[in-house]
């Protein structure tokens, strides 16, 4: 006991440095054992909680209600993990308030079950034409889950005349 005591003595600041210096140890490696080994939850955290599976016939039952606009020349529908991409191409006699509004309308063809899930995201283009060059536009558009309308982000290029 008496050597004990004589070793603490002398060594204590190195006793201290030691135990310190064995709980990080402990720490780093509790740390990197649950980071690299993981567990068996989904790679995808709990996002996928009451996945709405979206049916080929809805994807197509959407596609087939926008191309029978006149003003409408091709429609893509793409599902991703939690969000619905959809692109519309308009031709030459379409308006952007048009393109907008016929976009808009487009969500009333999916069920609200389907809405209350997924992020909805709009391209909606229309080619620029040589005769006029103020037609021609490419707009993106979101629908959040939680919100109610569409918030419209304007990427049309801007042409600047020369004087």
């Amino acid at each position: 006991m008496k050597k004990i005591k004589k070793i603490w003595k002398e060594n204590r600041v190195l006793v201290v440095l030691f135990i310190i210096l064995i709980i990080c140890f402990i720490a780093i490696c509790s740390v990197a054992l649950s980071y690299f080994v993981g567990s068996d939850k989904s790679e995808y955290g709990d996002r996928l909680n009451g996945y709405v599976k979206v049916s080929d016939e809805v994807k197509k039952g959407y596609i087939d209600t926008l191309k029978e606009d006149k003003l409408v020349e091709e429609v893509t529908f793409r599902v991703s993990v939690r969000t619905i991409y959809i692109t519309i191409k308009f031709n030459s006699n379409a308006s952007l308030v048009e393109a907008q509004s016929k976009a808009l309308a487009s969500v009333d063809n999916i069920s609200k079950e389907v809405l209350a899930y997924y992020d909805i995201n709009f391209i909606i283009k229309q080619d620029k034409i040589d005769e006029d060059p103020t037609k021609g536009f490419t707009l993106m558009g979101s629908h959040n889950i939680s919100g109610e309308g569409v918030v419209w982000s304007n990427n049309t290029e801007i042409i600047e005349e020369e004087e």
